[in-house]
């Protein structure tokens, strides 16, 4: 055995074990390291669109309620936002950029995320429909939406 280490520590054995174990470690890290990112980058981008799918959920949550609206006169102007207008309000462009990376990375991520983003995406062509149906199409989707959060993403 102890021949072993003083053989070991030769200079000429020691350098080259040594430069064998750098090489290995090097071989390893170009290996994981990109999938080690790309795997980071997914859960940043599957946070990204959890948040804007939060953003919307709060917005959903009060849609019908109104908003008190202080003026410069200190008075104050309780306000009910249309259909139309709280649809202006939800934002899905994470998830529009995002949603076909998903979809390659991690598709039951993308299958949850387009169930409940679909409801969303549906008010934005709210323009088109007769206006004495707007209303209905809006409570509709905007239920399905609030349901749905409740159910996948756990929101209160």
């Amino acid at each position: 055995m102890c021949t072993f280490f003083i053989d070991t520590f030769k200079p000429e054995i020691f350098w080259t074990a040594l430069s064998a174990i750098g090489t290995l470690l090097a071989v390893l890290i170009a290996l994981f390291l990109p999938s080690f990112n790309e795997y980071k980058r997914v859960n940043r981008i599957v946070r990204l669109i959890e948040g804007e799918i939060s953003r919307n959920y709060r917005i959903a949550k009060n849609a019908d309620s109104g908003h008190d609206i202080p003026f410069p006169d200190g008075s104050t102007h309780h306000v009910v936002l249309s259909a139309q207008d709280t649809a202006r309000l939800f934002k899905l462009d994470l998830w529009k950029e995002y949603k076909y990376k998903l979809a390659d990375d991690r598709p039951e991520s993308f299958e949850k995320y387009q169930g409940i983003c679909q409801h969303i995406d549906a008010l934005s062509d709210l323009n088109q429909i007769h206006e004495k149906l707007r209303p209905v199409k809006f409570k509709g989707e905007i239920d399905l939406f609030v349901k749905k959060c409740q159910e996948e993403l756990k929101l209160v």
